[in-house]
């Protein structure tokens, strides 16, 4: 069995898919799968990919009903221990990531580093934290799944992505792994390349309402107010109002704010 299953998914991406491609071929570290599931692409897509039909393990090439659907066919397929969806547009952050992250026989049930998203304007580096104190981190935030490595046995024990969902279908799959005491081992270096144009980012009318739909369905209402982020801060506000507790992290230090001022907790941690 393969460490790694890496699954690209992609529909009419002639413009993107040969960087994808080059990112995953030219990796150092080899033990791995790629999976290819493309929505019947009716550009160059496909002539695009096949120069690397020799590296590819699986190519799947048929309609589908949304990104969840093709996510989904990709996990079926999968026979690695982990799993990546490095998907077309998106590239790994260098040649040397995966054995970076696998060199260090990493245990976690879900291994998830940063990101750097790229715009029209600029470059952003996005970091995640070090630490997923709570499942309440999901309300307010996600973990780009081009930058997590996600155990398969996970999908096995907790279901597939919802196909219902067109944009949220990650967040409330992060939810349900964090309320069930999955291991979050956070890598501290950028993993991916990001595309920053995705549906998510161009619907934040159905994003919007399709998370605020996913987190009433976990958590109490009292619950799901947050501040805005400013680095890697959280708030968490009972009935709207009252600062209830103020995460901060800055420099490997969390600080834990009651009522957002009073310190109650520092803990400092090492980067793996």
């Amino acid at each position: 069995m393969p460490k790694l299953s890496v699954i690209t998914v992609c529909r009419n991406e002639e413009t993107g898919i040969a960087k994808t491609a080059e990112s995953i071929v030219h990796q150092t570290w080899q033990d791995f799968e790629w999976i290819v599931v493309d929505g019947a692409s009716s550009d160059g897509t496909l002539d695009k990919l096949a120069p690397y039909a020799g590296r590819i393990g699986r190519l799947v090439s048929e309609p589908d009903s949304g990104i969840y659907n093709a996510m989904n066919k990709g996990i079926r397929l999968a026979q690695g221990e982990y799993l990546i969806f490095m998907n077309g547009g998106d590239a790994f952050h260098h040649p040397e990531v995966l054995e970076e992250v696998f060199s260090k026989n990493p245990d976690g049930d879900i291994l998830y580093g940063d990101v750097s998203i790229t715009t029209r304007e600029k470059i952003i580096t996005r970091k995640m934290p070090r630490r997923i104190i709570s499942p309440l981190y999901f309300i307010n935030s996600i973990i780009p799944h081009q930058s997590s490595f996600i155990k398969r046995k996970l999908f096995d024990q907790y279901g597939l992505y919802d196909e219902s969902l067109r944009i949220a279908s990650d967040c409330k799959h992060w939810i349900i792994f964090s309320l069930n005491s999955c291991k979050f081992q956070y890598l501290n270096k950028i993993i991916s390349i990001m595309n920053g144009g995705g549906i998510s980012l161009r619907r934040n009318d159905i994003s919007s309402s399709e998370i605020t739909s996913v987190i009433s369905t976990y958590f109490h209402a009292g619950c799901q107010q947050f501040s805005s982020r400013v680095s890697n801060i959280s708030e968490y506000r009972l009935f709207k109002m009252l600062p209830l507790l103020k995460i901060k992290e800055r420099a490997g230090k969390t600080s834990y704010l009651l009522f957002g001022c009073i310190p109650v907790l520092y803990k400092f941690q090492n980067s793996l």
